[in-house]
């Protein structure tokens, strides 16, 4: 059930983040590219974050894991939306929605992982 609900929340989360950081398909097609096909990217790559995050919810360094896998899929998405047209700050709006994202997903991990724990340490 933990992993299920993770992953809702990463493929709920990507859906939002793409739909404010994602580069317009029409910006790639005015450079001569298939525009739906570069946008790809921005959804699969932030759909990996659940799998990675899912094995660092138990250590006790999760938020810097989780900053870590953050920035090796954020860098990628940063550096394909620096597209003309496309304001300055999109990618780095993509790597701030990347590290947010990857950070709420190991936190409701953590959150999700740890109950029964937390309950018997008060």
């Amino acid at each position: 059930m933990r992993i299920a609900i993770i992953l809702v929340a990463d493929v709920v989360l990507t859906i939002v983040a793409c739909g404010l950081f994602g580069p317009g398909a029409a910006k790639w097609t005015a450079l001569g590219m298939v525009g739906w096909r570069l946008r790809a990217p921005f959804y699969l790559l932030r759909l990996y974050l659940a799998p990675a995050v899912l094995p660092i919810a138990q250590k006790s360094s999760w938020l810097w894991w989780s900053l870590l896998i953050g920035v090796a899929l954020g860098i990628p998405l940063a550096s394909m939306s620096v597209v003309p047209h496309c304001p300055r700050f999109e990618p780095v709006g993509n790597l701030l929605t990347v590290l947010v994202q990857s950070v709420a997903l190991a936190w409701i991990a953590r959150r999700l992982y740890k109950p029964k724990i937390a309950a018997a340490s008060d």
